[in-house]
């Protein structure tokens, strides 16, 4: 699997973030062009698990971020999407715009979480579960994708139902073009 170098990827991403003017790196560019790589880069993963990914995402959404945060954020949140998915699932990533904010949701049906382990991410480093064909993880995750969407100007957040499935959202600025 990929899992270790998409995470190696993550954090050493992350860590770069922490010295260089992050500033630098904001500008915009189409949301859509950044999703469907990343649903091209884990298509291999998806198909392993017989795992349908599905993009509802208009091509007209431009974003005012680090494209590459945003990357690393999308690609953390379909891998764990999948990790925790069924074996003939779909996992949905969605994009929508309001006035100023651009919301994007990885949603799964997969084994969800209770809201006692939903509390806990994003504060600190979690115990990372097996997923549902052995896959490991890390735990530290999360916590990379909370700070990269919060130097974005974004927020993050999960809605889960154990046994049900989960759905990941975060917001990042539209651009004003």
């Amino acid at each position: 699997m990929n899992y270790t170098s998409d995470f190696l990827d993550t954090l050493l991403f992350w860590i770069n973030t922490q010295m260089e003017n992050f500033e630098n790196a904001i500008r915009q560019f189409p949301v859509k062009e950044i999703i469907t790589k990343e649903k091209s880069h884990l298509s291999e993963q998806a198909a392993q698990k017989d795992i349908k990914l599905i993009l509802n995402v208009p091509e007209d959404i431009i974003a005012w971020a680090d494209p590459d945060s945003i990357r690393i954020v999308t690609r953390n949140l379909i891998t764990n999407a999948i990790k925790f998915s069924r074996k003939q699932s779909i996992i949905a990533v969605s994009v929508k715009k309001d006035h100023q904010f651009i919301t994007i949701s990885v949603k799964d049906n997969g084994i969800g979480m209770s809201t006692e382990e939903c509390n806990k991410l994003f504060k600190a480093k979690v115990d990372s579960h097996i997923g549902t064909n052995n896959e490991s993880g890390t735990g530290m995750g999360l916590l990379f994708c909370k700070d990269l969407v919060e130097k974005c100007k974004g927020t993050i957040w999960v809605d889960s139902v154990r046994d049900v499935g989960t759905e990941f959202c975060f917001t990042i600025p539209m651009a004003n073009v």
